[in-house]
């Protein structure tokens, strides 16, 4: 009798926990269209079904981010979702045929003149592959490369002479090469000067930038990072993992504002945020 009433406790207790289990696996793919659905929901941000009007009001808001306080946001698929990503200047990411469906949400606040705006995309693709390549996309856009060892004083922009990634001692040789080059090409002292001005200038903002990646024993591949420009923080997560990959970027005044937006909705997505770097 003993061993009966164990076993009905064993399965009652089992037939408890299916709930709690169910509750916190709510989503196969916790970084996924739905998840940001859901946490945007949760937010109490404003839905878009049209991604033509989800696209007309973020560009609006450009002069008062201050209309995305409530936040906004939009699921959608096909070309409707590049659509709607395309209107986010700041994002990485173009529209791909292979893209099946994607989930923004935008949020943000201006007061005295100052801002602070987090942007999440969450995007499905059609296979895994597909999804890789846009998130190597996204990571090599914070690189700055030279594809021509030729410089052209009329056309010429510093920030082809180096990549982040290169060390003081690289970053001077790259001077030094700029240096030469101009000498070659007849340059005055005068010119000379400004190009090493507007390198210089180039070299504390780049700088600022950390930029890290990862790899989960999951599967799960992401690079963070932070920077500044200027007065403006800004900061970011790309991540990605079977068909999907996950963005969150936050820019503004307050760092600390900018890493809570970003903090929170991470939490969310079971995701490791930027500020951890």
């Amino acid at each position: 009798m003993k061993k009966i009433m164990s076993l009905i406790s064993i399965t009652l207790a089992a037939s408890m926990m299916l709930p709690l289990t169910g509750c916190l696996n709510k989503f196969v793919n916790p970084m996924g269209t739905a998840a940001l659905e859901d946490y945007a929901k949760n937010y109490g941000a404003e839905e878009y079904k049209n991604s033509r009007e989800f696209a007309d009001f973020y560009k609006d808001s450009y002069g008062d981010v201050g209309r995305l306080s409530e936040g906004i946001y939009i699921r959608t698929d096909g070309k409707s979702a590049g659509k709607a990503i395309e209107s986010l200047d700041q994002t990485p990411f173009f529209y791909d045929e292979d893209m099946k469906e994607a989930t923004i949400f935008a949020v943000g606040d201006m007061s005295y003149y100052k801002f602070n705006e987090c942007v999440c995309v969450s995007m499905a693709f059609g296979s895994e592959r597909e999804a890789e390549l846009c998130y190597e996309v996204a990571v090599d856009e914070y690189y700055v490369h030279s594809d021509s060892d030729v410089i052209d004083a009329n056309d010429f922009d510093v920030r082809m002479v180096f990549d982040i990634y290169q060390n003081d001692a690289q970053v001077e040789q790259a001077r030094q090469a700029l240096q030469r080059e101009l000498i070659d090409m007849g340059a005055t002292g005068e010119m000379i000067d400004q190009w090493m001005q507007v390198f210089d200038t180039m070299y504390d903002i780049d700088y600022d930038l950390v930029l890290e990646s990862f790899e989960g024993e999951d599967g799960l591949k992401y690079t963070l990072l932070t920077g500044s420009h200027g007065d403006v923080f800004y900061t970011a997560g790309i991540y990605f993992k079977d068909n999907t990959v996950f963005y969150a970027y936050g820019f503004g005044y307050d760092e600390d504002e900018v890493n809570a937006y970003l903090d929170d909705v991470c939490g969310h997505m079971k995701l490791t945020p930027p500020s951890s770097l």
